[in-house]
């Protein structure tokens, strides 16, 4: 059985469909998709569009929608770096063990702000969470010792929540 990747015929951008079966079972719309035998990365890779012959088959290699087979010949198929999807991005082709990646991953600062964001807005949901019985014991117990302590155990947690606004908005800051 062989694997067909479909590519678009305008841009020779793979789709990211791959049809499986033997070569008559390969039918793609004429003129919006071809097929190339084999599976490609359509984050990096596309068809070098000069290199297909528009007069055959949109199916490559020679496989025919009608079972029958004609010599075709194999368009190229490149490397291709898409647009950046932003300014937090880039472009990685191997990672540190020398393997292909070929991906736009986000900048390490960029994730390592976001991560910081993110444990900051965990760590209020917390100090939130926990101000439920002091703001209760405040109300209630009101001019009393144990209403004076929940006050203070309040401001204390108002102040630790305010710590952790302070690391988020840093982190946006600098975005």
């Amino acid at each position: 059985m062989k694997s067909y990747s479909l590519y678009d015929m305008s841009t020779g951008k793979f789709t990211g469909v791959v049809i499986g079966g033997s070569d008559s079972i390969v039918h793609v719309n004429k003129g919006e998709n071809g097929a190339i035998e084999g599976v490609f990365d359509p984050l990096s890779q596309r068809v070098d569009l000069s290199t297909v012959d528009l007069q055959q088959d949109p199916v490559q290699l020679g496989a025919l929608p009608n079972g029958k087979s004609k010599e075709a010949k194999k368009p190229d198929v490149i490397d291709y770096q898409p647009p950046s999807p932003g300014d937090d991005y880039e472009w990685v082709s191997e990672d540190e063990k020398g393997n292909r990646v070929r991906r736009w991953v986000k900048k390490p600062d960029v994730v390592a702000k976001e991560s910081a964001e993110a444990k900051a807005r965990a760590s209020i949901d917390v100090l939130e969470r926990s101000q439920f019985r002091a703001v209760r014991e405040a109300v209630l117990l009101q001019g009393t010792a144990e209403g004076t302590a929940a006050t203070t155990r309040l401001a204390e947690i108002d102040a630790q929540i305010a710590e952790q606004r302070a690391i988020i908005n840093q982190a946006r800051v600098r975005k």
